[in-house]
C-alpha cells in the first residue's frame, strides 16, 4: 500500500524466473514494438551483462550501487531525452492498453481476414502543415523497421518538399477499440512532369500486418495521379533494421526498375492501386498548393 505504483501502472509485465532477454523480447511482442525501443534499468550487472551479449540494440542503463544514485542514472542515459512530446505520446498508456484488446480479438477469429473486417478499421489521411509536424518529424527521425528508405529528413526539410511541389502526407488510425494515432507517412516528389517517385514511406510497427499500409500507398498513388503523374517510382533502401519491407512494393504489384531490386515502377496505365474493402478512408483537409 506504500507503493506509488499500481499494476495498472504498468503497460506489460514479465514476473517470473526466466531469463531477462527472454522477458525483454516478450514485452516487445506484447506492445507491439521493436525491440530497439526498449530500456533495460537492473542493478544486477551479471543481468545487465546478459541482456547486452544478447540483445546489443536494447539500451542498457548503468546502475550505481547506492539507489540515492538510480533517478540521476536515468536521467542521464539518454534514453528517454525528447525535445518534444506528441499527443501520441500522452495517450501511449491507453494506446497500450487498447492493443491488448486487439490481440483478445484476434485470438478469438479463424483467419485474418475475418479478424481485419471485425476491428473495424478507418484510416484518416491528410497533408502535412504544421499541426502534424511535430509527430510526423517525430516517425521520420525515430522509424527504423517499416521504413522504406530510412531519410532522416526534419521538419523544416519536410514543409521545403512540400512546397516546392512534393506531396506530404500522414495516417492516422482507429478502429473499435480506439485512436492508434498518427501512424504513418509519406512524401512523393516530381522527378518530372509524368514521374514522381516516393522518396519516404514509413509506418509504426504497433499497426504493421494489418494491410493499412496498403491502403496508405493506394491512397498516395491515387494522388500523384491526380496530379497528372503517369508513373510513380518507389525505392527501398536496405537497413540493418528494414529487412521486413524487402518485399512491399514487389507484394503491391509494382515492377522492378534496376538490377539491385531498390527502385519500382508502377505505371498507371495498369491501372489504380486497390485500397483493401475492410477499411474506410477518409480525407482530410485539401492540398493548399492544389493539383
Amino acid at each position: 500500500s506504500d507503493c506509488v505504483l499500481g499494476l495498472d501502472d504498468f503497460a506489460a509485465r514479465q514476473i517470473h524466473w526466466n531469463d531477462k532477454a527472454s522477458s525483454l523480447r516478450a514485452i516487445a511482442e506484447e506492445l507491439n514494438i521493436g525491440t530497439d525501443a526498449l530500456a533495460f534499468f537492473d542493478d544486477s550487472p551479471v543481468e545487465r551483462e546478459w541482456v547486452r551479449s544478447q540483445m546489443p540494440e536494447v539500451t542498457v542503463i548503468d546502475v550505481p550501487e547506492d539507489p540515492m544514485g538510480y533517478a540521476d542514472a536515468l536521467e542521464n542515459s539518454g534514453a528517454f531525452d525528447n525535445l518534444s512530446i506528441s499527443q501520441e505520446d500522452l495517450q501511449r498508456p491507453e494506446m497500450y492498453r487498447q492493443e491488448g484488446q486487439r490481440k483478445d480479438l484476434q485470438r478469438a477469429q479463424q483467419s485474418p481476414e475475418e479478424f481485419f473486417k471485425q476491428l473495424e478499421m478507418s484510416a484518416t489521411i491528410g497533408f502535412l502543415d504544421q499541426d502534424t509536424l511535430p509527430r510526423v518529424a517525430q516517425l521520420v527521425a525515430k522509424t527504423n523497421q517499416f521504413n522504406l528508405t530510412n531519410r532522416r529528413h526534419t521538419a523544416q526539410e519536410l514543409l521545403a518538399m512540400t512546397a516546392s511541389g512534393g506531396l506530404g502526407l500522414w495516417m492516422r488510425l482507429g478502429d473499435r477499440f480506439g485512436d492508434n494515432g498518427l501512424i504513418a507517412v509519406a512524401v512523393a516528389v516530381p522527378e518530372s512532369a509524368q514521374r514522381w517517385k516516393i522518396d519516404t514511406f514509413l509506418m509504426s510497427c504497433r499497426v504493421a500486418g494489418r494491410q493499412v499500409e496498403s491502403a496508405f500507398l493506394g491512397v498516395l498513388c491515387g494522388m500523384v495521379q491526380q496530379k497528372g503523374g503517369q508513373s510513380v517510382m518507389g525505392e527501398y533502401i536496405s537497413t540493418a533494421k528494414n529487412g521486413m519491407v524487402s518485399q512491399f512494393y514487389q507484394d503491391h504489384g509494382f515492377h522492378g526498375a534496376d538490377d539491385e531490386g531498390k527502385l519500382w515502377e508502377w505505371n498507371f496505365s495498369d491501372g489504380a492501386l486497390p485500397v483493401p474493402e475492410f477499411i474506410s478512408v477518409n480525407i482530410e483537409g485539401e492540398d493548399s498548393r492544389g493539383g
